[in-house]
């Protein structure tokens, strides 16, 4: 595992994963992978990164905490939108969640999250919860209530009808 500025992790980091070898055979849609998906180590090994993002729990063990299309960059901040996400579906006013990032002038990005929630719940309530218990920039600054969180055949969120609606909520 390797942090962001390509050393190797100490428990307590987070990175990225990196596998030495076998290299996967397959290619990037584009073609040959970009050269910013290998890593070269002080030894001289040629690390392949994942897009998988983790936190160094010890040396034999990490926490996932998304994958690379999962990140929001606020302000220089690495927010992972599932961990906000699972956050908000733990608050007793929320029936589902789904976070994503939505374009900010000042900070690039900003976190947002599309919250269905149980009746009598609210938003305010909701956003409360998450201050509780995660860092302020990771709190949702931009919200909108929905009927049911839109999904993809497999589950995911449906992040371009997600985006939509929440354009949608802005102009309401």
């Amino acid at each position: 595992m390797f942090t962001d500025v390509g050393a190797a992790a100490r428990p307590g980091d987070t990175g990225r994963i990196g596998v030495s070898a076998p290299h996967p055979a397959g290619l990037h849609p584009s073609g040959a992978l970009p050269s910013e998906r290998f890593l070269i180590s002080e030894n001289g090994t040629r690390y392949l990164l994942s897009g998988d993002h983790v936190r160094l729990l010890d040396h034999d063990h990490f926490a996932f905490l998304g994958r690379s299309d999962d990140v929001i960059n606020t302000g220089g901040e690495k927010v992972y939108a599932p961990e906000v996400a699972a956050v908000l579906a733990d608050c007793p006013a929320v029936a589902d969640a789904a976070v994503l990032a939505v374009p900010d002038d000042r900070l690039g990005q900003t976190v947002a999250a599309l919250l269905c929630l149980h009746p009598g719940g609210s938003t305010d309530a909701a956003v409360a919860y998450a201050r509780q218990r995660l860092a302020g920039y990771k709190i949702p600054r931009v919200t909108a209530t929905v009927a049911a969180i839109p999904r993809t055949p497999t589950g995911k969120t449906d992040l371009r009808r997600a985006r939509q609606l929440l354009r949608q909520a802005a102009r309401s």
